[in-house]
């Protein structure tokens, strides 16, 4: 009896964190999604990036910012801080190994 309840309470335990975890990061796939869980961002800033408009939310409490592609409504991008990135990973006429 004591070995079945030990197991149920660790899986349990497992099963809560990784629900936990389906509303970090990319998991919210689109800016309803963002607003639905995070509710209303401290700031927001559309910004133009090689030719495509984006939406820069950020959440104070979190220090968490979120990019959303403004044509298709998807979170492009996750990340502490303030800062507005990229959803890009190359620069504008970056030629790299990376980056034909």
């Amino acid at each position: 009896m004591k070995k079945s309840v030990f197991i149920f309470l660790v899986c349990g335990s497992i099963f809560i964190f990784k629900s936990g975890m389906a509303n970090d990061g990319l998991q919210l796939a689109n800016q309803e999604d963002l607003l639905v869980a995070k509710g209303e961002p401290n700031s927001q800033h559309e910004f133009e990036d090689q030719g495509q408009l984006f939406v820069h939310y950020y959440y104070q409490a979190e220090n968490e910012s979120f990019l959303v592609d403004v044509e298709t409504g998807k979170v492009c991008n996750v990340y502490k801080g303030k800062q507005i990135r990229s959803c890009f990973p190359c620069a504008e006429n970056e030629v790299s190994p990376q980056c034909p």
